[in-house]
């Protein structure tokens, strides 16, 4: 499945560094806008204070981005089912065979 203009498939690595090349201009262009000697790091860390008192003013959603970035995000937990016989007792799984096979003589096991 590839994206709406063709390119890398949705979701790809390349989206996302092109994302992130987006909000780097947008930052570097609302540093201009802050005044000379701006950097973009200085309009992230406004961002990044506005943020923070969104999170101190109660806001949900700021106080987990916080604590996201902080912290990074909890595991997704994943549960499995249908392992179960008939009898509710979970299902064996046979034994993994690995056999390594000589290069030359396909029928020489190592």
């Amino acid at each position: 499945m590839s994206g709406p203009k063709g390119g890398a498939p949705l979701g790809s690595a390349n989206a996302s560094k092109e994302f992130k090349l987006a909000i780097r201009r947008a930052l570097a262009h609302r540093a201009a806008e802050m005044g000379e000697g701006m950097t973009a790091r200085d309009a992230l860390d406004t961002l990044a204070k506005k943020l923070v008192t969104l999170a101190e003013m109660g806001e949900a959603w700021a106080m987990k981005e916080i604590a996201d970035r902080l912290d990074g995000k909890p595991s997704q937990q994943v549960q499995l089912t249908g392992g179960e016989d008939d009898d509710g007792n979970p299902l064996a799984v046979p034994p993994i065979q690995i056999t390594f096979v000589n290069g030359t003589d396909p029928n020489t096991t190592a």
